[in-house]
């Protein structure tokens, strides 16, 4: 049987594909001059971005990694785990790029709908590469190490954090829950 914590990741990475394939095409639409209801979904899904897998998703795996650290690895696997940390520090500050490109389409900057569809490509290109080299490298180093003990430590210090959209279901993010589970959104057909 799988991990709770290891699960968790698992179902975080398939959500985040849907929410990438909503933030491709809700950028194509703003890139195209759409604003209204499709840029306050574009800001939404960003802000959602930077406030769950950010802020929440990545560190939790990096406390992971942390804790593999302290088990025998070869330099091959440490240097996987390093690896695996500057992507996330890549995907915050792509994030961070994301938001100042809504932040000019807001001001009505006319470069930026090219600007942002341009980030969008890059961080969604980014994010996928980073999911893979987790699913298929990363996460079977921690359940070949990992003792049901150091899952469950894990998963201890983390029993109190939710998904703002997909568990809490936040009132901010309604509009975009039912936008992201919908039919209009198809689910990258790419294993994560």
């Amino acid at each position: 049987m799988q991990p709770a914590l290891l699960n968790r990741l698992h179902q975080d990475h398939g959500r985040l594909a849907r929410i990438l394939e909503a933030l491709e095409s809700k950028a194509a639409e703003c890139g195209s001059g759409a604003r209204g209801e499709a840029l306050d979904t574009l800001a939404n899904l960003i802000d959602y971005i930077a406030e769950y897998p950010d802020a929440v998703h990545h560190p939790l795996e990096d406390r992971v990694f942390e804790h593999l650290t302290g088990k025998e690895l070869s330099d091959q696997e440490r240097q996987l785990l390093q690896a695996n940390v500057v992507q996330h520090d890549q995907l915050t500050a792509a994030t961070r790029k994301l938001v100042a490109d809504i932040d000019s389409l807001l001001a009505d900057s006319a470069a930026a709908g090219a600007a942002l569809q341009a980030d969008v490509d890059r961080y969604v290109g980014l994010q996928r590469q980073h999911m893979r080299y987790e699913e298929e490298l990363v996460f079977p180093l921690a359940l070949a190490r990992f003792s049901e003990a150091d899952w469950q430590r894990l998963t201890e210090a983390d029993a109190e954090v939710h998904d703002p959209l997909f568990d809490q279901r936040l009132s901010r993010y309604e509009s975009l829950y039912e936008y992201a589970v919908s039919d209009a959104v198809e689910p990258h057909r790419e294993r994560h």
